[in-house]
């Protein structure tokens, strides 16, 4: 028997989504605030983003990046990590 613990990372207004993306393991919720989140996003681990109050409120500002949300490592960017959802952001930029 296995069980798997996951953990809800909250982001608030001042923090940025990378910094709990960076801690996020496979399995875990990264909870946004609403409020307008500049920069753009790489997401390494099969994780939930998720807004609480949906993409009318909930913005990620990539303006000046080539992309808003990278999925891949580091190393190498495949577009392909199991297990990812991503609801309720509005992507500018």
């Amino acid at each position: 028997m296995s069980f798997i613990c996951s953990a809800t990372i909250n982001v608030g207004p001042g923090e940025t989504i990378q910094d709990a993306l960076d801690i996020a393991e496979d399995g875990d919720i990264v909870l946004v605030a609403s409020g307008i989140y500049a920069g753009n996003l790489l997401i390494e681990s099969g994780i939930t983003l998720l807004s609480e109050d949906g993409a009318e409120n909930t913005i990620i500002d990539a303006s000046g990046f080539t992309n808003g949300i990278v999925v891949g490592s580091d190393d190498e960017i495949d577009g392909y990590v199991d297990g990812i959802e991503i609801n309720g952001f509005e992507i500018i930029g």
